[in-house]
């Protein structure tokens, strides 16, 4: 159960460095998009 959380934690993970590097590309920083 524990490896099944920390699965989905680590795809999770990914899947928000994925955005912030759309993010990054489109010229806004995470904290910028934080604030939104």
């Amino acid at each position: 159960r524990a490896q099944a959380a920390q699965k989905r934690e680590k795809e999770e993970r990914q899947k928000a460095e994925k955005l912030a590097n759309v993010l990054a590309k489109l010229g806004i920083s995470a904290e910028e998009a934080m604030k939104m």
